[in-house]
């Protein structure tokens, strides 16, 4: 039985499995291939839905999507590999074991970066993952008892990228209904975005205007060309030496590859991203594959993958296929996808739909939002308890374009 191994239970981790076994099927060698997820828990979180008001749908239970087509999955925490062995080692609350694989996949995404800012680690919290998702949650609903105080219905959220834009837009009406519940008055809800750069930095300028546009009519304040200096349950305070009181502060500034990068003895880029081959391998090693957030690797000739869903997905059904070829010495496929669109959801404004590297503009408002509704609730999914539509899904080549939407 030959042992496929892979590290990470996301999007890349996920659609590898699938592909490996789709890919296996394909060959009818199905039934000489162990393919086994290793992961903190046993199911898929929707990552790019963490910033949700309700987080009801956002992970996956691998029993729904794993289990069905064949797939094993090991929960706990990998605390090693030995490269010349092919083991890795695995530890749990109940348990330390060593796993051995024939082909191994890192694919153990990304983390949320955290600069030694005074108070960060204490007072701020995050949506990197369900569970720091959640401890928001928490803390929303905790806010009754605080009610009194300054700052209590004011929210900063640092990082005016991606996420930060889409956390702030969802917790105007987030922190209206807190304080709706509790009696108090919505208007004196206050939201504040605030980035060492400008608003929405990796956005054209025609998009950014929307932005800006839509951040305005929300009601949200923006702070930029500004760091944050320090960080307490009850204020933050910028570089400029303003002090904002705010009992709720969101960090989403950044983020870099998974620390299992530094087990690789390769050289990794300014994100701790393994480099890979145009086949995913990871240079410099042996019998290993890795896709997702923890590598660089070009999508077409100029252009370098995006640590997102987006590119994670489709990696992992390129290495599933490219691993499962290489253990039965069949051809590989090149990785590639030269399609790019994002979709950024900015609240009850609605969303703004961009198309190619140079985020065209292509829709805006209430009609983009009905697109971001099915992208988090249909597209970023694998489908649930079918086996023939999962493989369907993992193919390589099973792409989304705008036509899609």
């Amino acid at each position: 039985m030959k042992k496929i191994m892979i590290i990470g239970g996301g999007f890349a981790g996920f659609w590898s499995a699938a592909g490996a076994i789709r890919r296996a099927i394909e060959l009818e060698k199905e039934n000489e291939v162990e393919v086994t997820v290793v992961s903190r828990d046993s199911f898929l979180n929707l990552r790019p839905r963490n910033y949700e008001s309700d987080l009801s749908q956002v992970r996956i239970p691998f029993e729904r999507i794993l289990k069905p087509i064949g797939g094993k999955n090991v929960e706990g925490n990998v605390e090693g590999i030995d490269f010349d062995n092919k083991t890795v080692t695995v530890s749990s609350s109940s348990d330390t074991i060593t796993l051995s694989y024939d082909k191994l996949v890192l694919a153990a995404g990304s983390i949320l970066q955290r600069p030694n800012i005074p108070g960060l680690e204490e007072h701020a919290f995050s949506v990197d993952t369900f569970q720091e998702a959640s401890n928001l949650h928490q803390h929303l609903d905790n806010l009754v008892s605080k009610k009194s105080l300054a700052g209590c219905y004011t929210a900063i959220v640092v990082g005016a990228g991606f996420t930060g834009l889409e956390v702030a837009a969802e917790m105007v009406s987030m922190l209206k209904h807190v304080a709706e519940k509790n009696g108090d008055d919505p208007s004196t809800v206050r939201i504040v975005l605030v980035d060492h750069s400008d608003i929405a930095p990796d956005f054209n300028e025609e998009a950014r205007e929307v932005i800006k546009g839509a951040l305005s009519d929300l009601g949200i304040e923006s702070y930029t060309k500004v760091a944050v200096q320090s960080i307490s349950e009850d204020s933050v305070v910028l570089s400029n030496g303003e002090k904002l009181p705010a009992l709720t502060t969101i960090w989403t500034a950044g983020v870099k590859a998974s620390p299992l990068t530094s087990l690789f003895p390769v050289e990794r880029d300014n994100f701790d991203r393994l480099p890979v081959d145009q086949f995913l391998r990871v240079i410099g090693t042996e019998d290993v594959y890795a896709a997702g957030d923890c590598i660089r690797v070009l999508t077409d000739e100029t252009n370098v993958a995006m640590m997102s869903c987006q590119h994670a997905s489709p990696q992992g059904k390129f290495v599933g296929y490219n691993v499962v070829s290489d253990l039965f010495e069949k051809d590989s496929l090149p990785y590639g996808h030269p399609y790019y669109v994002t979709c950024l959801d900015l609240g009850e404004w609605g969303a703004l739909l961009t198309e190619g590297w140079d985020r065209k503009v292509m829709m805006k408002g209430k009609d983009a939002k009905e697109v971001k509704i099915d992208v988090n609730t249909k597209f970023i999914a694998p489908p649930l308890d079918d086996k023939e539509e999962i493989l369907k899904e993992s193919q390589p080549n099973y792409i989304y374009t705008f036509e899609d939407f």
